[in-house]
């Protein structure tokens, strides 16, 4: 089974007309050539030259409709498997073995992909425990919130500060927003240095830290909230 690009179909069809070509050729060097034999002889050898580059040419040429044909035939299967996919991902996979051995191996990457998604999800979710432990259980007034302001977790030390549930300030915009603190610019100053950056605000300060993915971009902010010390 092929998958045919535009470049391919140029190369098969110029090969099947350089096949043509030289057939031709061929013929034509051995009539100018065979000059010792009669007229009769000598026409049944053109033609049977002629005969051959004819029926070779044909060959050649249902060779390279057929797998024209196969190759659209198989994009027109994946297209519509790839529409069925976000609907029903186990109809593709049965799919995928219509198309012969190189549906089986595509079916074979799928569940590779599959097995490597679960394991990268069950790895995350292990993080993700990691992190809310290591949040609830810091004596530290700690947020981390994502790049819109929206609260992600909260530390004990925090909940008990504010006078809060957890369920009341998960998911929810950032408290500190409404002082008058503008998410945008305190992005801005941490993509620009890379490094934790403090604002001044009634009554303490707030040190925010960049958590940085692989692709160095922020992802997710922690957030310290401190309270001026008493004179």
């Amino acid at each position: 089974m092929l998958l045919i690009r535009r470049s391919i179909t140029l190369i098969l069809f110029v090969l099947t007309a350089a096949s043509v070509i030289i057939i031709a050729s061929s013929a034509y060097s051995f009539l100018t050539a065979a000059g010792g034999m009669s007229d009769d002889a000598l026409r049944f050898q053109a033609e049977r030259v002629l005969f051959i580059g004819i029926i070779l040419a044909c060959l050649l040429s249902a060779a390279f409709t057929l797998v024209i044909l196969r190759s659209r035939n198989i994009r027109k299967e994946l297209d519509r498997l790839i529409g069925q996919n976000r609907l029903n991902p186990a109809a593709t996979r049965d799919g995928l073995l219509r198309l012969g051995e190189t549906g089986r191996k595509l079916n074979e990457l799928y569940r590779q992909i599959d097995e490597v998604s679960v394991m990268r999800g069950l790895k995350i979710s292990a993080l993700s425990k990691t992190a809310e432990y290591l949040c609830q259980n810091i004596e530290d007034a700690l947020l981390i919130v994502d790049v819109t302001g929206r609260v992600i977790q909260a530390s004990r030390a925090y909940l008990e500060t504010e006078g809060l549930s957890r369920s009341e300030l998960v998911d929810s915009q950032l408290p500190l927003l409404s002082n008058g603190l503008q998410m945008s610019s305190i992005l801005s100053r941490l993509e620009k240095k890379h490094l934790p950056v403090e604002t001044e605000v009634k009554g303490g300060s707030i040190r925010w830290v960049p958590i940085f993915n692989s692709e160095n971009e922020i992802s997710y902010i922690a957030v310290h909230q401190s309270a001026d010390s008493p004179n």
